[in-house]
């Protein structure tokens, strides 16, 4: 929704791009196989384990940015970024837990 709303906007950017088949090819392909697709997958995701482990999977993300950039693309993985994605990794299923009953503020009715 975004591309389309900038679309008009085009002639006039900075650097001078052009709307050629590969650019119009590349908005397509990601707004149709990375988001629309992955959208249908998370609300069913959602509707089949629950909306607590289905936000889970949005911790992948970074996960996957820096480990895809550092094979893909050689960017340097410093201990900085070791240790958050061990962070990150650590909190997943710390976030997936059930609270335990004496919690002093769970919601009433849960189990």
């Amino acid at each position: 929704m975004a591309a389309a709303l900038l679309l008009p906007f085009l002639p006039w950017t900075a650097h001078g791009a052009s709307l050629d088949p590969a650019v119009a090819g590349s908005v397509l392909g990601l707004a149709l196989l990375s988001t629309a697709v992955a959208y249908i997958i998370y609300f069913h995701l959602i509707d089949t384990v629950g909306p607590t482990q289905a936000a889970t999977v949005t911790f992948v993300s970074p996960m996957a940015g820096i480990l895809g950039g550092a094979a893909l693309l050689g960017e340097p993985v410093g201990p900085g970024l070791i240790a958050g994605l061990a962070l990150i990794f650590l909190g997943i299923p710390l976030s997936a837990r059930e609270l335990p009953t004496f919690w002093p503020f769970r919601r009433r009715g849960t189990s």
